[in-house]
């Protein structure tokens, strides 16, 4: 492991205690920051490995998101391989969550999915395997007909992965109340998190409000309303320009996204901004380290403006035929409303 950036195992412990923490309904201990990896198609993988080592090693994050869609497993995999060989590290396998998820044309065989997702990151088990979205494949576009899987059929499988030790724990990304209320109903192990967009132009605060009450933490991806897709979208703004942000910015001598982090982590989501840029590390991990007080928060919950990244009905890389998982508010449809 590099020695440039290598710390010895008590420092990394003590930035690691830093970190705010949640406790999952099966009573793992999870951190508010973690670590996104999917960088855009295609990765930059040849920035992986060093990426992940010195997230891991001098940054002290403890939890990352994965997916085989992503298309990185398989060199976080070689990353962690070397970081968890390395006595000098300080880092052992228990010590990182790893969370995977399930991608739509994987349904069929859920648990030959997760054995292959094992095989890329060469790894005995996974800590919070999850469905991606909660649709099966799209086989008619037109009718927006999907494959005959049913969710209870699919939950049942990913609750066997559990007891045959393939991962840890299981949940869902993508999931509103009302599919929520359905998996509760014949779940006999539940979800631990529900992975949804979350940030300042998006806070969902009835489905986060209905996840916390359930005993399900939320984990919020695009978590500083990712500003190359708001580019791509020809949004005006972001949350990142936004002249409420910027002045609390001001304020604590912070950057705009260290503000959309804190909103995040004062709210209890646990976080997982992604990165191409290894300064990006220091900036997340400097979220922890004031607190907005309850006023501002709420302030930036009831920002004028709304904007989801990432929705099937709108986006163009992949051709779901515009399932409309989502319910679009009318400020949501709008591109210029302000």
């Amino acid at each position: 492991i590099n020695a440039e950036y290598m710390g010895q195992a008590e420092q990394m412990e003590k930035v690691s205690a830093k970190i705010p923490t949640v406790t999952l309904n099966d009573g793992r201990v999870c951190p508010l920051i973690g670590l996104g990896t999917y960088i855009g198609f295609p990765p930059k993988k040849e920035l992986i490995i060093p990426l992940m080592k010195k997230a891991i090693l001098e940054y002290g994050f403890r939890l990352l998101d994965c997916s085989k869609v992503y298309d990185t497993e398989h060199e976080i995999g070689l990353a962690l391989k070397e970081i968890f060989s390395d006595p000098k590290s300080g880092v052992k396998r228990e010590d990182i969550i790893i969370v995977d998820k399930i991608w739509i044309d994987e349904m069929d065989d859920i648990e030959g999915a997760l054995k292959n997702c094992l095989k890329r990151f060469q790894l005995d088990y996974i800590d919070i395997y999850i469905s991606h979205w909660p649709n099966p494949e799209i086989i008619d576009k037109a009718k927006m007909k999907c494959k005959p899987l049913p969710l209870y059929k699919r939950w049942k499988v990913m609750e066997d992965c559990v007891r045959k030790g393939l991962c840890k724990s299981i949940g869902c990304s993508n999931f509103n109340c009302q599919t929520l209320v359905d998996l509760l109903s014949y779940a006999e192990i539940k979800p631990v998190i529900n992975q949804i967009e979350l940030h300042p132009y998006l806070p969902q605060t009835n489905l986060v409000h209905y996840c916390q009450l359930n005993d399900i933490q939320v984990m919020g991806y695009a978590p500083l309303c990712n500003p190359q897709t708001a580019s791509l979208q020809s949004k005006p703004i972001t949350a990142l320009t936004d002249p409420v942000i910027l002045e609390l910015a001001k304020k604590y001598g912070k950057t705009p996204g260290q503000i959309c982090l804190n909103w995040g982590i004062m709210r209890n989501h646990i976080l997982i901004p992604a990165t191409t840029k290894f300064e990006r590390l220091e900036e997340y991990m400097g979220a922890k380290d004031f607190k907005l007080t309850p006023e501002e928060v709420d302030l930036m919950n009831k920002l004028p403006h709304r904007m989801r990244m990432y929705d099937p009905a709108t986006w163009t890389f992949f051709d779901w035929g515009k399932i409309p998982l989502f319910e679009q508010s009318a400020k949501l449809l709008i591109s210029t409303f302000f």
